[in-house]
Formats: structure tokens, sequence, C-alpha cells
């Protein structure tokens, strides 16, 4: 008998995932499949033997009416290969996707006046590299130009076939995650024929579910029919289907800042995730800048899976406002004395790419009814002239401001075109009857025709499996904000920061930055006058934003990759802050007020100390510049000795020996990361004044690298240790 070159268990798992019949269980030298497809029936035929006459099996099967094929395969790795080619590279989906990019470069478009162009802006981001063992593989930070162009970087990780990679784009809201996502997407269809990119935008509607049944949904719709799930999440873990997640954080609470509840849905999504993260899979999602990426329990987590993966995570940063206007137009916002800074939201800035240096001009020569209010009219007023739409804007702008508390309130963001239709007969129905009567006799519309309407458009946009929710977090956030300006919300309800939520207040105090000033103070107000309870990093950001100075004492807080321009940290307390990566442009310090505070990578730009005194001792500066010396007046004092045992009695070699031991396993000695609440309790007893200096030193010397609460050793730092220990 000749040998067995195929196995038949493993053949008969392939093709039935494929949703084919296996007909011929009894023949131990072939395999036939047989399958419906449209009104055919096909038969396909596999010798299991080298040496298997097929020719009378076949003729039996196309006398029965089926269009036979012989499959010469040699290894179960060639089945698969060529199933995957013809089910999936050759499909109509392949294509699908490519309409899907057009589709929405489409909706961007609808954005902006006519015979604008669509075009992607590179953007600043920072990266961190490493082993989910905790093994740093690089860091650093780039202006994402040419070779380091951010879609491209992305793309270097997705044809890494050496291991699985997670990879995790993270930025504030409207900074640009899902352009970046549908770039990504792009490249992949037009020039890597070898892959299909499976793309799901996750949207939380009021069925939200378990994030495990809704990716096996999304498969079910949006793969050929007839392809079984597990042929799909196969193809996933082998890299052929790079997996991309928009959106990450849309299932999540509210408030991701409330423990239990949010670990506990964090981690049912990420053991699913984990799932996927073998053999060459690559998994991309997009997520609003939280904490939960820079804490103890994402790392535990990531170093708790016994397979081997990587994990690349991209931080984007604001938008250079330079790379999108250019100089020209710079140079009218200077001339007009108006702050340009607050202008970093892809959305306005794609907007102001597109029009002329004198509608720039025209934008902003109003405050009071500025760029803000002059942007909301362009949209209405151009979607008036395209659904011939007789309703004014504030009466548009009214309709779906409504909508958007109605979200914000029942906590979802998209519904079925049927749930809105039924929110506008519902609640906005006396708005809508009294703008029938704007439009002529002969023209009036039906209640049901302006619902339809008001259902297409502008400010609404498709979403997965047939949603409808707000085109970008833009108009979405400035919606919500007017409505808390406006005091439509139950503010004074004990309960308000529960259904609000600190995310939907992120956006809207990230839209609504770019409005005039006094209305800027107007959301302050609203915020610091009101019952909400949130995180002090909400309240800080809403203070440097909107009020240019500190107006509390703060503490215990991470500020990552903001720009900080013309602010007073003056009058209130700092203690215990981490700024990361920030950029200080012409603000004022009060160096008696700020303690316990590190810098880590910030620059200093014209900025000054009040008094004039050195920065406090507990103060750390770790590779900072400065163009004033203002970095210079933190000057490191000696670290008096002591005569006790230990890591209290300062030695550098042997406190750096000390602390880099935390770096590594104890059983295996591969390199890990290592919190800061784990390096300070490890060493309970010990001078905190040395273990904050050790790590410093760590840190300036490129062995040791800071991110969030987590610290990651470097190759330098291995080999130190190595020399040291």
């Amino acid at each position: 008998m000749n040998k067995t070159t195929l196995k038949a268990n493993e053949l008969d798992k392939i093709y039935s995932a494929y949703n084919y019949e296996i007909k011929s269980r009894k023949h131990r030298s072939v395999r036939v499949y047989v399958k419906k497809v449209g009104i055919y029936s096909a038969a396909e035929i596999i010798p299991l033997h080298k040496e298997y006459n097929y020719a009378k099996i076949q003729k039996e099967y196309s006398e029965l009416g089926y269009a036979t094929r012989v499959r010469d395969f040699q290894t179960i790795d060639q089945v698969e290969n060529l199933l995957f080619k013809e089910y999936f590279l050759d499909s109509q989906f392949y294509q699908i996707n490519s309409t899907r990019y057009d589709e929405y470069e489409t909706k961007q478009m609808n954005l902006l006046p006519e015979g604008s162009k669509y075009e992607f802006i590179e953007v600043p981001y920072d990266f961190l590299i490493y082993e989910n063992s905790g093994e740093m593989i690089d860091k650093g930070q780039s202006a994402g130009h040419g070779n380091n162009n951010i879609v491209k970087r992305l793309l270097e990780w997705i044809d890494y076939e050496k291991k699985p990679v997670f990879i995790i784009i993270e930025a504030a809201a409207g900074f640009g995650k899902t352009c970046i996502a549908f770039e990504v997407l792009r490249e992949l269809v037009g020039y890597h024929d070898k892959l299909v990119p499976f793309f799901i935008e996750l949207s939380k509607n009021r069925d939200a579910r378990v994030f495990r049944h809704i990716l096996l949904n999304e498969i079910e719709n949006h793969f050929p029919e007839g392809i079984n799930s597990s042929i799909v999440l196969n193809e996933i873990t082998k890299g052929n289907i790079p997996l991309m997640i928009d959106g990450f954080d849309e299932l999540l609470s509210k408030d991701l800042s409330k423990g239990s509840k949010i670990e506990s849905n964090v981690g049912n999504m990420l053991s699913t995730i984990m799932e996927l993260l073998t053999d060459k899979s690559n998994l991309l999602i997009t997520s609003r800048k939280t904490a939960i990426f820079d804490g103890e329990s994402f790392n535990d987590w990531a170093s708790s899976i016994s397979t081997n993966f990587i994990i690349a995570r991209f931080i984007l940063k604001e938008p250079s406002i330079v790379d999108w206007l250019g100089s020209d137009k710079i140079k009218i916002f200077n001339n007009q004395e108006y702050d340009i800074n607050k202008l970093a939201n892809p959305v306005v800035l794609t907007y102001l790419r597109n029009i002329d240096k004198n509608s720039i001009l025209d934008l902003i020569s109003n405050e009071e009814h500025g760029l803000f209010r002059k942007y909301f009219e362009f949209l209405l007023n151009r979607e008036k002239i395209r659904q011939n739409l007789f309703i004014e804007i504030d009466d548009q702008i009214k309709i779906f401001r409504n909508l958007a508390r109605f979200m914000v309130e029942l906590d979802f963001r998209a519904d079925t075109k049927e749930g809105i239709k039924d929110f506008f007969r519902a609640y906005c129905k006396e708005e809508i009857e009294s703008c029938i009567n704007n439009y002529p006799k002969t023209e009036k519309p039906s209640l049901e025709d302006l619902v339809e309407t008001l259902s297409n458009h502008l400010f609404l946009d498709r979403k997965e499996q047939g949603f409808i929710g707000f085109i970008n977090d833009f108009i979405f956030g400035s919606l919500i904000a007017e409505s808390l300006v406006l005091n439509e919300f139950k503010l004074k309800d004990k309960n308000s920061e529960s259904y609000i939520g600190e995310a939907n207040c992120e956006l809207a105090v990230e839209a609504y930055k770019i409005n005039n000033e006094q209305n800027g103070k107007k959301l302050w107000k609203v915020f610091t006058n009101s019952n909400f309870q949130f995180l002090h990093e909400f309240y800080f950001l809403l203070d440097i934003i909107f009020m240019r100075c500190i107006n509390r004492n703060y503490k215990n807080l991470q500020i990552e990759s903001r720009l900080l321009f013309d602010v007073k940290f003056i009058n209130h307390n700092l203690s215990n802050i981490q700024f990361i990566r920030c950029q200080f442009t012409r603000c004022d310090f009060d160096p008696n007020l700020i303690s316990n505070t590190t810098f880590q990578n910030c620059s200093f730009t014209d900025c000054e100390t009040v008094i004039g005194n050195n920065w406090d001792d507990s103060v750390v500066m770790e590779k900072c510049q400065s163009n004033n010396n203002l970095t210079k007046l933190y000057v490191e004092k000696p670290v008096p000795l002591k005569q006790s045992e230990g890591i209290s009695n300062y030695n550098e070699v042997s406190i750096h020996g000390i602390l880099l031991r935390l770096f590594f396993n104890s059983i295996s000695g591969a390199p890990k990361n290592t919190s800061k609440r784990q390096i300070f309790a490890s060493h309970k007893e010990d001078d905190p004044v040395h273990i904050k200096k050790g790590l410093k030193d760590l840190v300036s010397k490129g062995f040791l690298h800071p991110q969030g609460d987590m610290y990651f050793i470097s190759k330098e730092g291995r080999s130190y240790y190595n020399k040291i220990k």
C-alpha cells in the first residue's frame, strides 16, 4: 500500500468549515466533498494516496450531475492556502474592503467645501514596542514624516511574521484614530494581495453584547455566505486575515475609571483577543487614551499568557498645525492674535486646510460668531441645499442636540435607522411639525417625509450592521457641550455623573475648545459648579484648556503627550504629578508649589519661574530640555549617606543592581516589566528618596523606560545588569 500523504480527519475538518458535505467516509483512499453553489452542485475529489485511480469515482459523481474537480494536494497547508485564495482573496469580499474605504472618504468629503481634496496628513506619535513578557524591543517618538509615517510603521508590524502582534493605537477623542485605521485598510487592500483585512467599527448600541458574540456576528455578516466562523478565526491566527477593531473603548462603561466593572469588561474583551494571539496573527485596535494600557493589570494579563507575542503601542500626539495649514495661513491667525493652538482637531484642521485665506479671515474676524459657529453654519446650510431642507440652522442643531442627549442618557452610540426615526417621532414631533410650515404649499412634506430626511442627515453615519450614529466625535461632542451649557441635562441630580459619564464629557471638552473664550468658560463653569466627581485629570485638562491656569490643588495625576500653551502653574499646589512627553510653551511655574513631581521627556519653550527659585528637591526631570535654562533651575542635591544597610546606604552601582533585579523573573531569569508600585512595595523599609534617585539614574542612562505606571528594561539595561550583578 502507498503511504498516505493526507490525513482524512484533517481534510474533513477543513472542508466542513467551508460547509462542504463529506460523501466518501467508506473510502480509505479518497475523500469526496460536495456543496451546492447557486443552482449547481460541486464535488471536490481528493485522493489520499498518490497512486489512487480516481477516474471511476469522478465518473460516478459526474453522472449524478455534479461538476467535479480533482485536487492534487501534497500537504494540508496547500489545502488551507488554496481554499483561502478561492474563498477570500478571489471573492467579492476582497473588493468590499476597497469600497468601504471609498465610502469613508466620501463621508469626509461631505464635511468639506466643494472642490476639496481628501488627503491623509502625517501625525506625530510616541511608540513603545515590547514582548508580552515585559522585555522592551523599541521605544521613542516621531514627527511621523517620510518612512516614519505611522501608517508605514503599522504596516511593518502587520507584515511581521515571527510572532503574533497586538497593535494598539491610542489617542484622545478626535485625534484621528479612525482615519489612520482606514488608511491602513486602504494600504492592505491596495498593495497586499495575500492578506484580507477584517475591519470592525464598534459602536455601543442599545443591544450591546459580549465582545466575543459581536466578533462572531461580524464574521457572519462580513464574509462570504457559507464560511464557518472557525475558518475565519483560524486564518486570523495564521496572519492571513489581519483583524482591525476601531473603537475598542466603545463597548466599555461610560467611565473608564470605575474599578472592578471596568476591569471585568476589559478582561472579557482581552480574553477573546488572547485566544487569537497565536501563530502569526496580527490584531490592531484603536482606543481613546486611558490608563488601562499603562496600568499594572493590563501588563499582568499580558505576561500571564503562555504564548509569546509582541505589543506595539502607538500613542498619537496633538496634530501639528503647521503640517496641516502651512505658514501662510498661520500668519493670518497670528495677525489677528488668534490662538491657533486650540485648533488642534483633525476635523477642524481638514476644513481649514480646504478653504482659502480670505475665508479664514472671515471665519475668525468675529469672535462672538467665530469659527465654531460658522463651521456648523457651513455644514447645515449645505444640508439645507442637499436635501431641500427648510429647517433653520438653530432648529437643526436643537433636534440633533436632543438626539445626542438621548444617546448619552441611555448610554448608547448607535441605533437602527427605525430606532432613530422613532426618536424623531416621539421627542421632536413638535419641532418638526413647526418646520413643515416653512415649506412652500406645493412642496410641503409630511411628518414621515421629514423624519426620513432627518434620518439621512449629514450629522449621521451608517455604522456596523446597519446601525446609525453621529458621523464623528467632534459633532457628537459639540452637541453634548451645547446641551451642558444650555442646562438641558439634569445636572443637579446626584446621579448626573453616572448617566452622562466622563468619556462623553471628555468629548465635549475636546470639541468645545475651538469655541470662543466666553463659551469655553461657560462649559468650565458647568463642570466646576455641578455634581460631577470625575478623575482629577479631567479637571486639570479642563483648567488648562479653558482657563489657562490651575484653579485647585492637584495630586496623583499622569498627564501625557499634551501641548500646554500660556498656562500659569501658580497659586495652587501640584504634588505627585507625572508629566510624560509634554511640551510647555510660555508657561509660568511657581517652584515652591510643585513637589514630588516628575517631568519625563518634556520640553520647555520660553517658560519662566515666577519667583526664580530652584525646583523643590523632590522634583525629578528625566531627559527634559529648555531654550532658556529653565531645567537647570533643577539642581540635583547629593543624597546623604546613611549608616544603615541595604538600599538606604546609597551607592550608585549597588542600588542599580538592587532595582534592576526586579526586572527579571526570579525563576526563569527572563526580562519583565515592573510597576512603580511594585518597586516601592519591594523596599517599604528603605528611603524613597534613594529609590527615586536610583530610578532617575537608570532612566537617564537609557537602562529603564517609564510608561505610565510601568517601567521597562532596555537591551542596554539588561547588559548593564549582567555586568554589575
